[in-house]
Formats: C-alpha cells, sequence, structure tokens
C-alpha cells in the first residue's frame, strides 16, 4: 500500500486561460449585479418618494396582515379598512394635484383668472373625494372641507351660480359652481364660460340652501345628500 506524504502538484500541462480572456466575463458579471443594485435602488426611491408608489407599498404591506388574519381565521378590523380608504384617497389627492399644477401652467391668462377668482387655482383650490373613487376640485370659496364624513360640504351664507361651457374638461375632475359675485363678469372674460342664470343659489347660516332655519316651528326638516339632494343647476326659486 502506498502512502502519499506530498500533496501531487498539478499537472503543468492541465489547459488554463489568459488573464485576458478571463477578465471580460468577470466584468460582466460585476456589471449585471451593478444594473441590478441600481434597479432596486430606483424601485425603492420610487415607492418612498412617489404617491403611487407609497401607496403600493403601504397596500401590500395591509394585504399580507390580512392574509395573516384570514389565515388564522380573524377578521378585518374597522380601523384597518378606514387606513386602507384614508391610503386609496391621500393617493388620489397627490396625483390630482400634480396634474393641477400641470393644468394651471398651461392654461391661457383669462382660464388662469377665473380659476384664481373661483377659488379653483393650485393654491387654493380644494381637492376632496366624492362619487365612491373620484378625486374632485372644488371653489374653496364655494365649498370647505368635511373630515366628519361628509368630505366636503357648502360654506355657509355663500351666493353661487354654475359655469356652464367650462373652460377645460380634461385631467381633472370638477364641479364649476364658482362664487356669483361683482367680479364674476371679469373673471369669465376671454374664457368660454357661461353663468347658469337658472342656477344661482345661496345658503343659510347653517351652509344648508334655503332659507335661516326657524328652530320654533312645530314641524322642522333637513335633507342631506348628493347632486341629486343638493339640486344641482337648480335656483333657489
Amino acid at each position: 500500500m502506498r502512502i502519499h506524504l506530498f500533496r501531487r502538484r498539478s499537472d503543468p500541462r492541465c489547459q488554463r486561460c489568459f488573464a485576458f480572456i478571463e477578465r471580460p466575463p468577470r466584468h460582466e458579471r460585476w456589471f449585471k449585479r451593478l444594473i441590478v443594485l441600481t434597479m432596486c435602488l430606483v424601485v425603492a426611491i420610487m415607492l418612498r418618494i412617489l404617491p403611487p408608489g407609497r401607496y403600493l407599498s403601504a397596500e401590500i404591506t395591509s394585504r399580507s396582515r390580512e392574509i395573516a388574519h384570514r389565515l388564522a381565521r380573524l377578521r378585518k378590523s374597522r380601523s384597518e379598512i378606514d387606513d386602507s380608504w384614508r391610503r386609496f384617497r391621500q393617493t388620489g389627492i397627490e396625483e390630482t394635484r400634480t396634474r393641477l399644477d400641470r393644468l394651471y401652467a398651461e392654461a391661457e391668462p383669462p382660464v388662469q383668472r377665473l380659476m384664481r377668482y373661483a377659488g379653483m387655482d393650485p393654491e387654493h383650490g380644494l381637492l376632496r373625494w366624492g362619487n365612491y373613487n373620484w378625486t374632485l376640485l372644488l371653489s374653496s370659496k364655494v365649498f370647505e372641507a368635511d373630515d366628519e364624513g361628509r368630505s366636503y360640504r357648502f360654506r355657509p351664507l355663500t351666493h353661487s351660480v354654475w359655469l356652464t361651457n367650462a373652460p377645460f374638461k380634461r385631467g381633472v375632475m370638477t364641479f364649476f359652481i364658482v362664487p356669483d359675485g361683482p367680479g364674476l363678469a371679469d373673471a369669465i372674460r376671454g374664457t368660454t364660460a357661461i353663468p347658469l342664470g337658472t342656477s344661482r343659489h345661496t345658503t343659510n347660516s347653517w351652509g344648508l340652501r334655503g332659507p335661516e332655519p326657524d328652530l320654533d316651528a312645530p314641524l322642522r326638516g333637513g335633507v342631506l345628500g348628493d347632486s341629486f339632494m343638493e339640486g344641482m343647476f337648480i335656483g333657489d326659486d
């Protein structure tokens, strides 16, 4: 039996590659790794900065938690449902705000003047949700935010009128109801907007349509609802 006390030397005749031949594949592998790392970094930045990315990241976390709850046979809590809707609505508002900035920048000066008069420019426009999954641009001089479940409501003691043939119809969903005041004629000059005279209406101190409530009346009533209840395009009379 032969015992080898020393490691056998490799066969010097074994085929090997020159360094200049081995170098390009090695560089190519590192280059591919760098591309993958860069793409992961870009995706992470997009998920962190852009509204859709933040919403997607939060939704993935929420859905993962929901799947875990289902596997454990636990019901999704009301707070988690509300948080999901809150993220969805906030994302819609942020995306609409970006479109509003672009729309205002590209608009003609008369249209910009009308938007400023109505409180619908990027600085003053009221962005709220409505109709299940819409994000609406509203006049901040006619409407105000309502975080108690109704999203938005009329401002009290306000005179307003609907405009037809609105100067822009794409990019942002909007209700073109604006303040009805002495500056309206100058505001619409040079635009395609036309006030709908039969739609003029006012709100009382409660922010509701109609006369001031009589708290001593034997019969009192109020109606809450959407544009049908509000009487869209219908005047006070």
